[in-house]
Order: structure tokens, then sequence, then C-alpha cells
């Protein structure tokens, strides 16, 4: 293994690989210019706003995230915080942030993309609500709530 495509362009890597557990499990995969990149094209890439069905978001989440990177599901759909929120993000390569996309279920079923944002993957958001006025509220891990820059 010595490239990856994504989004049209092809990334040699920094170095061959065996096999994709050898390459994804490299924290140095890709040269920082190549990071650069592909954090560029994670920043850039429409999403949304609107999905028919959870497939079509899990599909297109999966398509946002570069290979071989992370990203989180937070699978809130049903929780007691705010049934009808969803959060997840996709990890920008060397960067230290990551996209966070927060959609809604509409009555029909269909979701909608209500906040698209970049923030620092520390502290890490890992749940959304909407507040007393409508406005959406973050929270990490401990339950703190986090303020995106």
């Amino acid at each position: 293994m010595s490239h990856v495509e994504y989004r049209g362009h092809k990334f040699t890597l920094a170095r061959q690989y065996a096999d994709v557990r050898d390459y994804n499990d490299d924290v140095e995969k890709l040269t920082a210019a190549q990071a650069e990149l592909a954090s560029s094209l994670i920043r850039k890439a429409p999403f949304g706003p609107n999905f028919k069905d959870a497939s079509a978001l899990f599909a297109a989440l999966d398509s946002l995230r570069f290979p071989g990177y992370g990203s989180f599901f937070a699978n809130q759909m049903g929780a007691k915080s705010d049934s009808r929120l969803e959060l997840s993000y996709v990890e920008l390569p060397k960067a230290s942030a990551n996209r966070y996309l927060v959609t809604e279920v509409q009555p029909d079923g269909t979701y909608l993309v209500v906040a698209d944002f970049m923030a620092p993957s520390d502290p890490e958001i890992t749940s959304v609500s909407r507040g007393k006025n409508g406005e959406l509220q973050f929270r990490g891990e401990s339950g703190r709530t986090v303020i995106p820059r």
C-alpha cells in the first residue's frame, strides 16, 4: 500500500505499508503537506444539508472521513437530553481538530444539518442539546459545557 485516494486526489503515503492495519495504526502516515491538503478537503467538502434517512447520513459521514483517520457518531437519537439531535465528527489529519456536524431529525424522518463547524479535538465535544431559547449547547465527555470557538 503506497497511496490512498480521497475526493479525487491521490495521496502518496509517507511510506509503504504491508496492509491496511499497519497504515491505520501509523500516526505519521501522511506528510505535513499531505495532511494539510486532506484537512482542507475535509473542511471544504459539502455536507447535506438534507439526508433522506439515517443510512444516507452514515454514508455521507463515511465519505467525508479521510481513510485511516477517525470519526465519531454520538448515537444519541432517543436519548433523554434531546432525542431529535445527533452529533458526529470527522478528524482533520494532524490538525488536533475535528469537523463537527449536528443533524436534526425532521417530522418526516429526514435529517437536516443544523450546525457544521471546526473545533479543537480537546476538549472533545460528545453531546448536543437545545437550550431554553433553542440554541445548541455542547458538552464534553465529563458532561461539562463546551463552547466551540
